[in-house]
């Protein structure tokens, strides 16, 4: 795993994909900080945080359109799956070098709760469960994207569904309160993943949100895994 780890790394690097997901994050975040709380005259950056959820629908499908895509269309997947490296291990290591860029990309947002912290009082325990609940939620959606990737050789393709489910998600979750029917309402909260990031924003450290996220976020990667696997055998 360490060395396909390592390669996805170096290739988010080498490729314009990392600098244009951290750039297009950092330049919305830098927006909404200069007007929330700049102009606003706020030091809530974690509300400024909150209301960066739409920004995933945008950047995320930028960062795993190739995870899996890439390798089909190239050819090299078999290279890989015939390499001796369980495959399950292989999906690890591409998995967690996309949710390694993710993390830089919201470490490197830390420098506007610290300008912050430098002229009022930075929340900083609201802060720590609010950047919290984002990586959580990232997980799951690098996750969905991963999955996505796995499905189609073309990475267009794959950006485009994984935009579009994450679009279909976050409607959902909208729709919800307009909703009267209780059993719909049920099957709809179980994928409730941007309504479930607010206790996180208000600085709640929910047990049951955590577990919820990482079992979505494992099963959408083991679901990878068997897409995979599965054409390894045809």
């Amino acid at each position: 795993m360490k060395a396909v780890l390592k390669k996805e790394i170096r290739g988010y690097f080498l490729s314009p994909i990392a600098y244009i997901f951290s750039g297009t994050f950092m330049l919305i975040a830098g927006i909404f900080f200069s007007l929330t709380n700049i102009l606003g005259l706020s030091s809530d950056f974690s509300s400024t945080l909150g209301s960066l959820t739409f920004v995933f629908i945008i950047i995320i499908p930028v960062l795993t359109m190739r995870m899996i895509s890439q390798e089909q269309r190239e050819k090299t997947d078999q290279l890989l799956l015939t390499s001796g490296v369980p495959i399950f291990s292989i999906i690890l290591g591409k998995y967690f070098a996309a949710v390694i860029v993710y993390i830089a990309a919201l470490g490197l947002s830390l420098v506007f709760p610290i300008t912050i912290s430098l002229f009022g009082t930075a929340l900083f325990g609201e802060l720590l469960c609010s950047y919290i609940g984002f990586l959580l939620l990232g997980l799951v959606m690098i996750a969905i994207g991963m999955l996505i990737s796995s499905l189609t050789q073309s990475q267009i393709t794959a950006a485009i569904l994984t935009a579009a489910a994450m679009l279909l998600l976050w409607v959902a979750d909208a729709a919800l309160s307009l909703i009267t029917n209780e059993g719909l309402r049920n099957i709809l909260s179980w994928f409730s993943f941007f309504s479930r990031l607010e206790p996180f924003i208000l600085g709640k450290l929910a047990v049951d949100n955590v577990v919820y996220y990482i079992s979505f976020a494992g099963f959408f990667v083991y679901t990878s895994y068997l897409a995979v696997e599965k054409r390894r055998w045809r």
